[in-house]
């Protein structure tokens, strides 16, 4: 039987073949629940519908999360085919996604009044969150890469969009400018045709809503 990690509003499957072993699949199928426990009215189907399956990916991290002796976590190991790094520990992918999941279910649990074990465990662990990796003022691609990846992917912009923890006002505009302006000077995947290129196919675009969402 093939059951999907994660999936869109319409049930497509969003993970599929070698992508069913990233990470942040989780954190991925939980963007859209979360956008929708920030605006949906109704409070009986954010406790009945919205809160239960956000606590759930949420508790999947919690069991992700490597307590290390110097008070900090690790998340790992992920990896997907854009990935330097196999296996990637600390995958910027994973830690934009899955730290503004963490935060919602509580912001949720306030905003219902209720109070869980996880809720206080994620607490905990967001004081011990590790930084988003980054090398010479850009974010990289995970904590195990030692540089920049050849490949052309943004994944390492999942901390501006779509998970919105670094905007313009952010203590880290300066690294996601950095990294947007110079990202496509050292990829392998530019066009013959010139310098400029997006090479992925989703590359631009989340370039794009980086750059608008996150810095304009």
């Amino acid at each position: 039987l093939h059951f999907p990690i994660s999936c869109g509003l319409r049930g497509e499957d969003a993970t599929p073949s070698m992508y069913r072993l990233m990470a942040c699949a989780g954190g991925f199928y939980m963007d859209y629940y979360r956008k929708m426990a920030a605006y949906y009215p109704d409070k009986k189907v954010l406790l009945e519908r919205i809160y239960p399956v956000m606590l759930s990916t949420a508790r999947f991290y919690i069991a992700l999360a490597v307590e290390n002796a110097d008070g900090t976590i690790t998340f790992g190991p992920s990896w997907a085919p854009e990935q330097g790094a196999i296996p990637a520990w600390n995958a910027a992918n994973d830690l934009g996604l899955i730290k503004p999941l963490w935060q919602a279910v509580l912001q949720m649990e306030e905003e219902l009044n209720i109070t869980s074990p996880d809720g206080e465990k994620i607490a905990e662990l967001l004081k011990k969150f590790p930084a988003y990796p980054q090398v010479d003022g850009e974010f990289i691609d995970s904590a195990s890469e030692k540089g920049r990846t050849e490949l052309c992917h943004p994944g390492y912009l999942a901390c501006i969009v779509p998970g919105d923890d670094v905007d313009a006002d952010s203590d880290l505009a300066d690294v996601a400018n950095k990294t947007l302006r110079g990202h496509l000077s050292h990829t392998c995947r530019k066009p013959l045709a010139g310098k400029i290129g997006s090479g992925c196919d989703l590359t631009w675009g989340w370039m794009l809503a980086a750059a608008v969402l996150g810095l304009i």
